[in-house]
């Protein structure tokens, strides 16, 4: 497939934002065929079976967009799509100069979203699992982070900063969550979100989701961010901020949004996903696929009738031989019970009206989603 001009190609649809407006108003609507083929017609859908090229592709047009000085999302409905689009985007913004050189390493926490019943079983735990508390537990307060040195039979070992170490008490699991080390590398101008809400270390609020420009890794490790908030390098509630799911841009408004969406990762896509998607940008959307026809089969589904298997096929840490780590995660689904994340793991998967089955349900989940947009249906 020919590839096209990125340039010429954003100007067309820039110029047609009235139409790009419509398609978006005709999702929202219900009548998702409609908007994806006026999506097409207007040129926002970029097929490419091959990856590496098609990722790329997106790349290339996001770092147009910045060259620009307009802002930029880019929405993969799952984690394990986003993060070949993250390499792809940071790749491209160091050859243009947007990312310095001086890549630094930091460890990020990543939540584990054990179930209470996970966080109960002593063999769920590593060495070098970081725990912090939610809730105030005996000799212990909300805020507080050990880190796991050992098991044995009848107990989890954690340390504190002092290097003082105690049992965990795994009978009251709702009071705390577990996280796994992560490095990831970080340079000057790097964007970067945040995972979990909080303080920063100079004590300003950090709102879930919001993303920031990195200034610099100060001699501490602490990540010090261009609005002059300092980001605690011992908490890592960040990770890299150029890509979001569908799910976690819901409220996000952007000049121009690019969406990476597979065909191999059907089960993530729906019409409740595809309009969160589609609908983040003012100006322009384009749809990266390695197959136009099946996704535009795929978003004719609604989440409503998701299938276990779809669930755990699609899920961002997937991998076709560790069948326990998959099954974990479907029991989460089942379950319905994540102490304290039940929300944040659930709701792309629960049951949001059918735009065919039900028109004014479907306008009031509409609504909900764009009460701090500009589009009016």
């Amino acid at each position: 497939m020919e590839r096209p001009d990125p340039i010429i190609l954003l100007e067309n649809i820039r110029r047609q934002k009235g139409e790009y407006k419509e398609a978006v108003s005709h999702i929202s609507k219900g009548k998702i065929l409609k908007g994806y083929d006026k999506l097409d017609k207007l040129q926002a859908i970029t097929e490419e079976s091959d990856d590496d090229l098609r990722y790329q592709m997106l790349a290339d047009k996001y770092t147009d967009i910045v060259d620009k000085g307009q802002s930029v999302l880019a929405v993969s409905p799952t984690h394990f799509e986003g993060k070949k689009v993250t390499d792809a985007i940071r790749d491209t913004l160091k050859e243009r100069g947007h990312i310095k050189d001086d890549e630094q390493l930091v460890t990020r926490y990543k939540n584990l979203h054990f179930t209470e019943a996970e966080r109960s079983d002593i063999h769920n735990y590593q060495e070098g699992q970081l725990v912090r508390f939610q809730q105030n537990a005996t000799g212990i307060k909300r805020g507080e982070q050990f880190t796991v040195t050992h098991t044995d039979k009848e107990n989890v070992w954690l340390q504190d900063s002092n290097g003082n170490e105690q049992a965990l008490n795994i009978s009251e699991p709702l009071r705390f969550n577990i996280y796994a080390a992560e490095e990831i590398s970080l340079s000057k101008g790097e964007q970067i979100r945040i995972t979990e809400g909080g303080k920063s270390k100079d004590g300003k609020r950090l709102n879930n989701g919001a993303i920031y420009q990195v200034k610099e890794v100060n001699k501490e490790g602490d990540i010090v961010l261009d609005n002059g908030r300092v980001l605690d390098h011992k908490k890592g509630n960040y990770d890299y901020g150029y890509v979001t799911t569908s799910h976690s841009s819901q409220g996000k408004t952007v000049d121009h949004v690019l969406i990476a969406q597979s065909s191999d990762y059907g089960g993530a896509s729906s019409a409740e996903q595809f309009y969160v998607s589609v609908s983040r940008g003012k100006k322009s959307v384009e749809i990266f696929t390695d197959d136009k026809d099946e996704l535009r089969t795929q978003i004719q589904n609604s989440h409503q009738r998701i299938s276990a298997t779809e669930l755990i096929r699609n899920e961002s840490d997937y991998d076709a031989h560790n069948h326990m780590a998959a099954m974990r995660h479907y029991a989460k689904y089942s379950m319905g019970h994540l102490a304290g994340t039940e929300n944040d793991y659930l709701r792309e998967f629960r049951d949001p009206p059918s735009p065919s089955n039900d028109t004014n349900k479907w306008q009031d989940y509409v609504r909900r989603q764009d009460k701090d947009r500009d589009i009016t249906i």
